[in-house]
This record gives C-alpha cells, structure tokens and sequence, in this order.
C-alpha cells in the first residue's frame, strides 16, 4: 500500500502527463510488507524504453509476465523487503530469481533471491512447508 499527498504531487504539462497521468517528488510506504521494483524494457519502432513499476502485488508482476513478447518483456525484478524479513533495521533491495506461492489462496509468499538465499513472507497462523507451494514465477536465465 502506497500513499500520496497533496504537497507531493509533481505538477506536469497535459503534454508531459497522457491519458491523466499524474506524479509525485514522494510517497509512503504505508505498511511493512514486501513490494516489487519491476523493470519493464518495451520496443517500439521509435526505439528501446524502460519504466520501472512499483507494487506490492504478486498477481501484478505474474499479469505482465504472462503477456511478455519479444517487445515487451520483463528486465528485472526487484524486491524491497521490511526489516522483519531481510534480518536487518530497515528496507532492503535485492534481486528475485524465483518466487513461490500457495495455490491455496493464501498470501503466503517465498522469495528466492538473485544470491540464492531466501526471504518469507507469512501472512497465515502455520506457515507452509514448500512443498506445499508452486513456482510462481522466473527470472529469464538470459537476464
């Protein structure tokens, strides 16, 4: 969950801001949970561009990786991870390879990281075991 405030927002030109976009200098993390910093390359016949998104969301990155092409595809993923999770005072980023999920429908989440270790997050009573959990998604070994 992010939050905004007025005395953020960046006032752009119509021109500058398509379809009502809007933007801001800041915004809060409005809780300790783990988001996603997903960089996105697309390719167009007036060249390469690269956004970058912001979620706290699963489903969000598995949406854009299931519409990947060779136009648009997935660069990164990245993970920014409360204290809680990565044993440390403050937010940490690090780069996800794999993440598994129940299919139960519980959003209980196992992040396995570029380094190869791991950061869990259990929202139910009994966390899972893995193997009660699925291979969500992938980072592209060519990346």
């Amino acid at each position: 969950m992010i939050h905004t405030r007025p005395e953020g927002e960046l006032t752009l030109p119509a021109s500058l801001a398509p379809a009502g976009e809007r933007s801001w200098w800041w915004v809060e993390l409005g809780l300790p949970i783990p988001y996603l910093l997903i960089s996105i390359r697309q390719t167009t016949e007036q060249g390469e561009f690269e956004t970058t998104l912001l979620t706290s969301r699963v489903d969000d990155l598995l949406h854009i990786a299931s519409n990947e092409a060779p136009s648009l595809r997935i660069r990164q993923v990245q993970l920014l991870s409360p204290h809680y999770m990565n044993g440390t005072e403050d937010y940490q980023f690090a780069a996800v390879l794999q993440i598994w999920r129940c299919d139960d429908g519980r959003e209980d989440v196992v992040f396995v990281l570029l380094d190869g270790s791991r950061q869990n997050y259990f929202t139910s009573s009994e966390p899972p075991e893995m193997d009660e959990l699925s291979l969500a998604y992938s980072r592209n070994k060519a990346d």
